[in-house]
């Protein structure tokens, strides 16, 4: 699939995906509109089963905080997700199809590409990438440092495929670390060299961190001004730990300094002190942090205005427009907010999948969508 920038935007859809011993999804293909698809049942019938399915098999993984063997079937260990991602490249009017698909059996997952095993993650994210909402992403404004980390991680894993290398090694480094600072007598040669390997992935981690900020910092002003006129200016701002220790720039030069001269506080806390697994991002509303003095609408705003602005910034950075998943969506927002939302994109064109109980009392029933109804893991088209 062709996503040089030359040839412009990327128009793509995931036209179909099968399933096999998913949660409790019954086996089977599911095809897809290009626009809007709506997935509605009762609660506990399989609508978010629909889309962790459809994260994993843009992401390989899940957007939910559980080990890929709990995504199988009970009693089960083994699934797959497999599904046909068609692209049209609209300088150059060329269309294409590409089968993606991701298996897990006894403790092992596989990435496939055209139907061959890849071990090129990279890669493979970028086929079909998905900007994803959980009921829980409202935590980005006020839960822990450590939710809004994985989000922002989600995202420059998709645009930087470096990035994606450097915090799979971080995180390996990471507990090798902490592991040795436990010994009673550390090994300082090793510390040594962890804390080289450490600047070098922590430098690529926090200079990706920062670009995604930078680049959202416009497009989040712009995006908020549009639910929550009257509410004042958004800011973005990326704190570092290394930075609060100095002014020098985000490079393994700077870093490793700063690492040497913290790993005698470290030896005797036991634990790593520095490092980007220690980051966050801070959302500031009229120079007040969000965090503290955001309201629940003001946050549900600020989540919206970000959902949008990473759609367009990964579309900008490689030239492909992604999916939008929005589970369990019409519970967090008032029909005023909704339907200015749906607005934007439809603008823009995004396949977008939304589930919900009931959204019927929303006006998305429109000729760009598709209405799925879902009971006790069986997916039908309602239209």
């Amino acid at each position: 699939m062709q996503t040089d920038a030359v040839l412009g935007r990327c128009a793509l859809y995931l036209t179909n995906i099968k399933t096999y011993s998913f949660r409790n999804l019954h086996d089977g293909e599911i095809d897809f509109h290009q626009g809007i698809n709506l997935i509605q049942g009762e609660n506990g019938q399989g609508k978010s089963n629909l889309i962790e399915a459809i994260h994993v098999l843009s992401a390989s993984k899940t957007f939910r905080p559980c080990k890929q063997g709990d995504l199988a079937e009970w009693e089960k260990d083994q699934f797959s997700v497999f599904g046909t991602v068609s692209s049209e490249t609209e300088a150059a009017q060329e269309f294409s199809q590409t089968q993606i698909g991701v298996s897990y059996e006894r403790g092992t997952k596989k990435v496939f590409i055209n139907g061959e095993p890849t071990k090129k993650v990279g890669d493979y994210v970028r086929r079909c990438p998905a900007v994803t909402f959980a009921p829980k992403d409202v935590d980005l404004i006020y839960g822990s440092p450590s939710v809004r980390r994985a989000f922002f991680d989600r995202y420059i894993s998709i645009i930087s495929p470096m990035a994606l290398v450097s915090l799979t090694s971080y995180q390996k480094v990471i507990r090798a670390k902490n592991a040795l600072l436990k010994e009673r007598v550390p090994n300082m040669d090793q510390l040594i060299t962890l804390n080289e390997m450490l600047a070098q992935h922590a430098a690529v981690i926090t200079q990706e961190r920062g670009s995604l900020i930078e680049k959202l910092q416009p497009l989040i002003e712009h995006h908020y001004e549009q639910f929550a006129r009257e509410d004042g200016t958004v800011r973005l701002s990326l704190v570092d730990s290394f930075l609060a220790r100095s002014e020098e720039a985000t490079t393994p030069q700077a870093y490793l300094p700063i690492l040497e001269g913290c790993l005698s506080t470290e030896i005797e806390r036991r634990t790593t002190l520095l490092g980007p697994h220690l980051d966050d991002i801070h959302f500031e509303l009229n120079g007040r942090s969000a965090r503290q003095f955001a309201s629940q609408g003001q946050a549900r705003s600020l989540v919206l205005a970000l959902l949008v602005s990473i759609l367009h910034v990964i579309e900008e950075r490689i030239s492909v427009a992604p999916l939008l998943l929005l589970d369990d969506f019409s519970s967090e927002l008032d029909e005023g907010r909704m339907r200015r939302f749906f607005e934007l994109l439809r603008q823009n064109k995004y396949q977008v999948f939304i589930t919900g109980t009931d959204l019927s009392g929303h006006d998305l029933t429109q000729s760009d969508t598709t209405l799925f109804h879902v009971q006790k893991g069986v997916i039908e088209r309602a239209n």
